[in-house]
Formats: structure tokens, C-alpha cells, sequence
């Protein structure tokens, strides 16, 4: 299976999981679970602890590449909008544009489908959210934001595949790409810790410890 494919039928599989719970209790919760969210430098292991950290919590993920395959496809977008309550939305969307004005956010279209969408996901919380800056898009107090970073060595171990000289130049670029896109949409340095709950060095932690560290962090901030 590709890997198109795959992240079509996991977000097709949200959905229909999302409105099976709309459809038994009317609406999505008034009050949702928290959101965490997760930003890393790239090669940190990131993907592989948001998965198991997921599974730990019992939360949906939602990485990033998902998450701009839905806000890119307007058909998508649709689907995971109707699946909350129009009016909950509607308050959602007017607390993040005041955000965005206070900021001074141009009114650019993909901004304003990513913040919807965005809004969606969150009403229905319980989720796990990587990249695509969205930590700077969702309130606070109801945000639990990670930040995973770690040192060039291990950055380029991870993506070290097609030779070191290629890692490094992947780690600058994508590294690049992000500041460039969270100063773009949001006005925001991504590597400003001020922007986060929790700022995790994986020079310091095995996979499994930062998923430990990380869901003891998380039951703390949320008691």
C-alpha cells in the first residue's frame, strides 16, 4: 500500500470513527479532552515516539502529512468539518481570528482551512497533532505543546541512509522549511521554548524513556 493511501484510509477511518460517536451522543463533547501537540527537529525520532506515546494515552494521531492532506483537499476537509457541531465551531474559529488579528495573520486561504480544520480535531480532542505549527494555533490551557529536539550527531544517524553529507543537507533543509513555514503563517520562531510545555532532548533519552517522561509531563499538567 503507498503511502498516499494509507494516510487516505487512516483519515477516512478518523472520520467514520468521529461521526459514529457524533451520531451515538448527538454532538461532540462541550467540554473535550485535551490536545497535545508535538513539534521536532527532524531526525529526533519524533514519529516513532508520537506513535507510541498514542498508543499509551489511547489518543488519535494526527501527523503531519495528514494533517496537510486534509486542509489541501477541500472535499476532505469538508468531511472531519461536519463532523462537530457548526455553532461550537463557529466560537472555536471566532477565539482563533482573534488570535490571528492580534498577530497581525494575513487572511491567507490555507491558513484559514488549517485553522478550521484544526478547530475540528480539537473540539473532538483526545488527539495528538504533529507539525504544521499547531501549537501556535490552539489555546494553552488546553494544549499540552512538546518540542523534541536533540543533537546533530543523532540527527544524523537517524537519517543517515543515503550517506552523512546527504543527512545534513536533508537536516538544514527541513529544519529551514519549518521556521520558514511557522514564521510564515504564524508569526512565530519555532525554536522559541516560550512556545512550548515541554522541550524534550533526546540526547539524554531512549524512544521508550521520552514517552515515559513525556506522559508523566502530560498527567501533571492536566490534573
Amino acid at each position: 500500500m503507498s503511502e498516499s493511501l494509507e494516510n487516505w484510509n487512516k483519515v477516512e477511518s478518523q472520520i467514520a470513527k468521529w461521526n459514529s460517536y457524533r451520531d451515538e451522543h448527538g454532538k461532540a463533547l462541550s467540554e473535550p479532552k485535551p490536545v497535545i501537540t508535538i513539534s521536532r527537529e527532524p531526525g529526533c525520532g519524533a514519529s516513532q515516539i508520537a506513535h507510541d506515546l498514542a498508543i499509551k494515552l489511547g489518543m488519535d494521531l494526527m501527523d503531519s502529512e495528514i494533517l496537510h492532506m486534509i486542509a489541501e483537499s477541500a472535499e476532505v476537509s469538508e468531511k472531519v468539518i461536519n463532523t462537530v457541531d457548526e455553532k461550537e465551531l463557529t466560537l472555536r474559529e471566532n477565539m482563533l481570528n482573534a488570535l490571528f488579528a492580534e498577530r497581525y495573520l494575513p487572511p491567507d486561504s490555507y491558513l484559514q482551512v488549517l485553522t478550521k480544520v484544526v478547530s475540528a480535531i480539537s473540539l473532538h480532542g483526545n488527539a495528538i497533532i504533529m507539525g504544521r505549527g499547531v501549537n501556535f494555533v490552539l489555546p494553552p490551557k488546553e494544549t499540552f505543546r512538546i518540542r523534541i529536539i536533540g543533537p546533530e550527531d543523532l540527527k544524523i544517524k537517524n537519517c543517515s541512509q543515503t550517506g552523512k553529507e546527504d543527512a545534513k543537507q536533508y537536516i538544514r533543509s527541513m529544519e529551514e522549511q519549518r521556521k520558514v513555514f511557522a514564521q510564515k503563517y504564524f508569526h512565530a520562531d519555532i525554536d522559541d521554548s516560550h512556545g512550548y510545555d515541554i522541550v524534550i532532548n533526546m540526547q539524554s533519552y531512549t524512544t521508550a524513556g521520552a514517552v515515559e517522561a513525556l506522559a508523566t509531563a502530560f498527567a501533571v499538567w492536566k490534573a
